[in-house]
């Protein structure tokens, strides 16, 4: 019975800084727009660079931005893909079992 004080305690203090957290990404949010969305297409780059695929950075840029570019249609359909994912994550609740059985859904169709 002593411990649960502490047990209390620690349990409020992790409610906190969950929602300190999620504050400050929600204040920071809408400021760091721009700088995620480039993180986020570097990524993209190089996560399908080591796949071998041959687009250069500024053309995914332009996948990403909604503009045509030339290029293998099969490469071009992998950075859409990757793209759409990353913003399906972001929308996805990983303690929702309705979000889960989407991802798994959107895995399958992407293998």
């Amino acid at each position: 019975m002593k411990n649960r004080p502490n047990i209390l305690i620690s349990a409020l203090v992790a409610a906190i800084s969950e929602q300190i957290g999620r504050i400050k990404v929600h204040l920071h949010g809408n400021l760091n727009l721009h700088l995620r969305k480039g993180d986020r297409t570097r990524t993209i780059h190089s996560s399908l660079a080591i796949e071998h695929n041959s687009l250069s950075l500024e053309q995914v840029t332009a996948i990403v931005d909604g503009k045509r570019i030339l290029g293998n249609l099969n490469e071009i359909r992998e950075v859409k893909n990757a793209y759409d994912t990353y913003e399906m994550m972001l929308s996805l609740d990983p303690c929702s079992v309705k979000s889960t059985r989407e991802s798994n859904l959107i895995g399958a169709r992407l293998r």
